[in-house]
């Protein structure tokens, strides 16, 4: 007659015992190397977390990679992080940004503790980027659109995306990732623009990695009925 007195207390005790959480008000440090995919060191590169715990609040921690691909990133949020390393100049992409993904070089993910420093941690930086400049202009006047947002994204996931707008000029620089990606230009008042290539459908563009290419985008104003 004492079993169900026992089990009666033993669950009485589990409903009470708090998930854990993890501490987001402590911070650690990252020590680790920069690599490219022959294993070279890395110079100059930025580096940078995502925490999959906790929020970063005020100013990003990041660091910059030596001469001999060594950094030392300070100020981490504690629990589980994600590793990331770009250097757009050298067509390394910033791959926070989840187009710029490469399964050659998946992300280390650390567990940071307050006051310590996780050491030893080796990021690769995957396959370089293409890059595709041009400016953007109005079709009957040639006039620079300044408005204007250039928009790539994943074929078969068109969430997995990144925008950015043109300067004062009506030009643009962007990085692609080496892979199919839509490409389009869109501005207020103006018809959706899409590339369109020798080859393949409509909107898809595929560079390889170091390639270059120049657009002039002409986009048609919309009619005002």
């Amino acid at each position: 007659m004492q079993k169900p007195g026992f089990l009666a207390i033993f669950l009485c005790l589990c409903w009470a015992t708090p998930w854990a959480q993890p501490d987001c008000s402590g911070r650690g440090g990252i020590d680790g190397v920069v690599l490219d995919l022959e294993g070279r060191p890395v110079a100059g590169a930025k580096v940078s977390i995502l925490s999959e715990e906790c929020a970063v609040t005020g100013i990003e921690p990041t660091a910059t990679s030596d001469d001999q691909g060594h950094f030392l990133l300070r100020g981490a949020p504690t629990g589980l992080d994600g590793v990331y390393a770009q250097k757009p100049e050298a067509g390394y992409p910033d791959t926070t940004a989840a187009i710029y993904l490469d399964d050659s070089a998946p992300p280390p993910k650390v567990t940071v503790r307050s006051g310590e420093t996780v050491t030893g941690v080796v990021v690769r930086l995957g396959n370089k980027a293409g890059l595709i400049s041009g400016e953007v202009v109005d079709e009957g006047t040639s006039q620079p659109v300044v408005t204007a947002r250039i928009r790539i994204s994943i074929p078969d996931n068109d969430r997995i995306m990144l925008s950015m707008g043109t300067d004062g000029t009506g030009h643009f620089h962007l990085l692609l990732p080496s892979r199919l990606v839509n490409f389009e230009v869109r501005a207020p008042g103006y018809k959706a623009w899409q590339f369109m290539g020798a080859q393949g459908p409509p909107g898809i563009i595929h560079l390889q990695p170091e390639e270059k290419r120049e657009l002039i985008v002409r986009l048609q104003k919309q009619r005002s009925d």
